[in-house]
Parts: structure tokens; sequence; C-alpha cells
């Protein structure tokens, strides 16, 4: 739907209408023409290319001779991230950024096109808390002068943050539309509307196996020889998952294991997880998730520039205690700036 929208895909049927006027998308670029951009959970950026270099990649600035402004498209980059509450040269080559700064200049990439309809899709689930509050704070300051936010997430604490309209979909049909005096909705009353996403691999001599690993983590193909890449982010960790589990360790290092995996799979990831813990294997989690290290952990470090922090066991592991620590890694961070 969200590629409908961006004229990516054409609509089958149906039609897509901006303040009463209908709309008729060839490519992503009419789209952005029209005041509509989609920041994806997957990335887009050019690793080679500077951090202003992406953001201005197909509507650059140039002066009257048709010369490229680079001094004013840097200006502009700093001004989008002092925006979003970030310190990034626009300089720095993309492929020298951690993941959650590249998701970052993703998302300045959007709003350089001063659009009317900013997309959020799953564009905030490698960014931790303090990230996406700022998002948030940006993308609500251009909802107040008239731009539209359509927000995609499973993320649920962040639907109710941000959101004054839910819509629940599955397979792309609306199953759940509440009145916007019906959305303070319990996280528990949304499960029952959520799906899982199943899928395949494509040896037959591991069959069985495959269709046990597509009961237990719910993986969606449309087809059964469908390549992996074309899979959502979401799903494509969920075969990763499985692969591994398939090998027999006894070691399992996760970084940001359910990022873009909806919240009934999550749970049935967790137990999954709690299953091989309880089978005596290890299983190392990094996450920015407190409610799943408070959830999944029984000890947790929290690390600051690869030195440990603080470390939470037994009845010292609270939220307050693991808010406390995380907070005092950004204080710490705030004072070295």
């Amino acid at each position: 739907m969200i590629n409908i929208v961006s004229g990516v895909f054409p609509a089958d049927s149906g039609t897509v209408e901006l303040r009463g006027e209908q709309l008729t998308l060839g490519n992503p670029h009419d789209a952005l023409r029209r005041g509509i951009a989609v920041v994806h959970q997957e990335l887009t950026l050019f690793g080679h290319l500077t951090i202003w270099e992406n953001i201005f990649a197909g509507h650059e600035v140039r002066g009257p001779a048709g010369r490229l402004r680079r001094q004013r498209m840097i200006r502009q980059s700093e001004e989008l991230f002092k925006r979003l509450g970030i310190d990034l040269d626009p300089g720095a080559r993309v492929q020298h950024l951690s993941l959650a700064d590249q998701q970052m200049v993703e998302i300045a990439k959007g709003l350089s096109w001063d659009p009317t309809i900013l997309i959020l899709d799953e564009a905030t689930s490698a960014l931790d808390t303090t990230r996406v509050e700022r998002v948030f704070e940006t993308v609500g300051r251009l909802n107040e002068h008239g731009a539209s936010l359509i927000f995609v997430s499973h993320r649920l604490r962040e639907v109710f943050a941000i959101a004054n309209q839910a819509v629940v979909l599955k397979d792309g049909q609306v199953v759940f539309l509440p009145h916007p005096v019906e959305f303070n909705l319990t996280i528990v009353l949304l499960r029952h509307f959520l799906a899982g996403l199943l899928g395949a691999l494509r040896f037959r001599q591991e069959e069985r196996a495959v269709a046990d690993m597509r009961r237990r983590l719910r993986i969606r193909q449309t087809q059964w020889h469908q390549p992996v890449e074309s899979l959502s982010g979401g799903n494509q960790q969920k075969v990763v998952l499985g692969k591994w589990m398939e090998t027999g360790f006894e070691l399992l290092l996760m970084d940001e294991p359910t990022r873009g995996i909806d919240v009934e799979t999550k749970a049935e990831v967790y137990r999954l997880l709690r299953d091989l813990s309880e089978g005596g294997k290890a299983i190392l989690v990094a996450s920015t998730d407190t409610t799943e290290l408070l959830g999944l952990c029984d000890r947790i470090y929290v690390l600051y520039e690869g030195r440990i922090q603080r470390e939470l066991y037994g009845q010292d592991l609270t939220e307050y205690n693991l808010t406390h620590a995380t907070m005092g890694a950004a204080s710490a961070e705030a004072g070295n700036a």
C-alpha cells in the first residue's frame, strides 16, 4: 500500500486522492513532486557518497548555470540535523556511520523535500528512545504547519505516542479502524489484530525443517521459491533467526533481534529464546528496546563507547534502574560534547 501511495507500484483498483484531487503517479519522483515523501526501514543510501550528497540526491540545488550549490546544500543539511537534534558532519561518508545515524540521514533526506505528507515506514526501528523522541518532535512541528504523517510501526508505544488515528492492516486489508474516541486501546487488544508473517527456504531436502520453522516463527512467502531479498526487513530477520536455530549453536549473539517485527511475532520469538535458554543455550542480546531487555534478560550491561557503565541483575534489574543507567550514559555523552 505504501508503494502504491509513493508511486512505486500502480494500483490494481481504487484511487489515490490528495486534497480531493485524484493522483496518477507513474514513479516515485511524481509522488515526491506532489509532496509525498517516504522513509523506509531498509536503507536507500549510497555508502560511498557524503551525507549531504545522499540527502539531496535527485533534487540537487543548482545555480543559474546549472552548477551545484554545494555550500547551500551543506548548510541546509546542517539545518535539518539541527531540527532533528543530531550532530553529524554533512561531509562525512555514509559508509562510516552507525546504523542509527544512517537511519537519521534517511529521515533528514525525507524532510529535505519539505513534504506535505511524510510516510515513516518502520523508520524508527533502528533508533534509541532519545532519537525517536527527537524525530517525533520534528514531525510534530511539521504537522502543526499543515503537513500530515503516516506512521507505520509495530512498536505500539510509539503509535500511541504520536498518532491521533490508527488503522490495523492485514495482508493489505483494513481489519480494525477505531474512531478517534476509541483510540485509547490496550496493547493486548491490538495484539488480536496484528498478524504474523510466513515464509520459506528453497532446498527440497530441508523442507521438513523449514516447514517447522515457518510455523514457529510465522514467516509468510508469496511463493515457495521467493528470494529472501524480496522479503520485508522484519521477515528477513526471522529467516536469519530460523537459520541459526537449525545449527545447534551453543552461543547466540543477537543485535536488535526483533527490529521491524510485529508484536505478535515478537512474543513468539521471545518464547523461542526462553526455550533455548532453558535448554542450556547462551544468548547475548544487544538492544535499544528496554522493554525487550527487561522481558528477556536475567543480566543487563549498559555500555557507552565500548565500556560497561552499569551491571544490573537480580533485584536491581528494574525499569527505573535501567532507565537511570541509560540516561547516565547519555549525560556523559552530552558532557563530553
